[in-house]
């Protein structure tokens, strides 16, 4: 799991989002499931939110983590 530090010096646990680069952008990634690698034709997702202020990117953060489960649910229903 990856920490990131709040502005508020806490530190807060979210699975799948990760800062990069010089200025700190931040970004959703996280690995598809092996079984599902043919169908979605990736080895990984990644979103950027194109800002590294925590409190703006957070609410989009639980958006994309909820499709994305999601999608992953539906497509493994699928592959089986």
């Amino acid at each position: 799991m990856k920490m990131i530090q709040s502005e508020y010096g806490r530190h807060v646990k979210y699975p799948y989002f990760v800062r990069l680069g010089a200025l700190g952008l931040l970004k959703y990634r996280r690995a598809v499931p092996p079984n599902l690698r043919s169908l979605i034709g990736k080895s990984e997702i990644q979103i950027s939110f194109g800002t590294s202020d925590l409190a703006e990117a957070l609410p989009f953060y639980h958006c994309v983590a909820a499709e994305t489960a999601e999608r992953f649910e539906k497509m493994d229903d699928v592959a089986d």
